[in-house]
C-alpha cells in the first residue's frame, strides 16, 4: 500500500531538499491539527474556503463570462466572495458529505488499483503545456489494466454515495470522519514523501504487508475520529419544558 502510493507519486526528488522538508512541515502540522480539532471549526474551514474560492473565481470572471469584462474584477471577486462565503455557510453538511465521499471514492479507487492491477506497473502520462485535462484523464483511463476499470466505477461511485449518505444522516459522525481522513491522509502522504527523498532507510522499518498498513492506517483514522468526536460541537441543546402549573 505505502509503496504503491509512492510508485504513483513519482520518485523524482525536490531540487532543494531543505526547502522541500520546510513545506512539508508546515503542510504536516495543516495535516494534524485537521486530524485531531477540524471538526471543532468545521463549519468555519468550510466557510472561509467558500470565500477563498469565491474571491479567486470572482476575480477571473470577466475571463471565464467575456460579458462582464465591463465590470470591475475587484468589485467581482469581493460579491463573488461573500456569495460563495453564505452558500457554503448555509450548504455545511452538503460539503462535508462531499467531502467525505470524495474521499472515500479516491481511497476505494486507490485500494482497486492495490487489489486488482496485477503485475502491471503503474503509468501517469507526462503532463505538458499541450494536454488538457480531459485528455489527461482518458489516457490515465486507458492506460489501467481492464480488471481495475471494471470494478473502479462502482467502488467509487459506491464509496460517494456512502460518504453522501453519512452526512445526511449522521452528521456529527460523517463530519468527524472527514476531517480525521482529511488530515491522515495529508500526513500519510507528507510522511512517505519526506522518507523516501530525505532518509528511504526508514521505509524498510514500515511493514510489509499490504493489510496491515491498511490497518495501521485505519486505526489512525479512527482514533482521531474519536478523538473529533469528543470535540466537536455537540449543537444547540433542547431546553427541557417547565412542568405546568398545579391546576386547583
Amino acid at each position: 500500500m505505502f509503496q504503491e502510493l509512492l510508485s504513483i507519486a513519482g520518485t523524482r526528488g525536490p531540487s532543494n531538499l531543505t526547502v522541500f522538508l520546510e513545506v512539508a512541515s508546515v503542510i504536516a502540522v495543516v495535516g494534524l491539527a485537521l486530524w485531531l480539532v477540524g471538526a471543532r471549526f468545521s463549519r468555519q474551514i468550510v466557510t472561509l474556503s467558500g470565500v477563498a474560492a469565491g474571491a479567486i473565481v470572482g476575480k477571473h470572471l470577466p475571463e471565464i463570462f467575456p460579458a462582464t469584462s465591463n465590470l470591475s474584477a475587484p468589485v467581482l471577486a469581493v460579491a463573488a466572495a461573500l456569495v460563495f462565503g453564505v452558500v457554503t455557510f448555509l450548504t455545511h453538511r452538503l460539503w462535508i458529505g462531499l467531502m467525505l465521499g470524495g474521499m472515500l471514492a479516491a481511497w476505494a479507487s486507490f485500494g482497486t488499483w492495490v487489489t486488482q492491477h496485477g503485475q502491471q506497473s503503474w503509468s501517469q502520462p507526462v503532463w505538458d503545456a499541450d494536454i488538457t485535462l480531459r485528455s489527461f484523464g482518458q489516457q490515465l483511463w486507458t492506460a489501467l489494466p481492464p480488471e481495475v476499470t471494471r470494478i473502479l466505477p462502482f467502488a467509487a461511485g459506491g464509496a460517494m454515495i456512502s460518504g453522501l449518505a453519512m452526512a445526511l444522516l449522521w452528521p456529527r459522525i460523517a463530519t468527524a470522519l472527514n476531517w480525521s481522513l482529511a488530515g491522515a491522509t495529508i500526513l500519510l502522504c507528507v510522511a512517505l514523501t519526506g522518507m523516501a527523498y530525505a532518509k528511504p532507510q526508514w521505509l524498510g522499518a514500515l511493514p510489509a504487508n499490504t493489510w496491515a498498513q491498511a490497518g495501521i492506517f485505519a486505526g489512525i483514522v479512527l482514533f482521531g475520529a474519536m478523538v473529533q468526536w469528543k470535540l466537536a460541537p455537540k449543537g444547540a441543546v433542547k431546553k427541557k419544558a417547565a412542568p405546568a402549573p398545579p391546576t386547583a
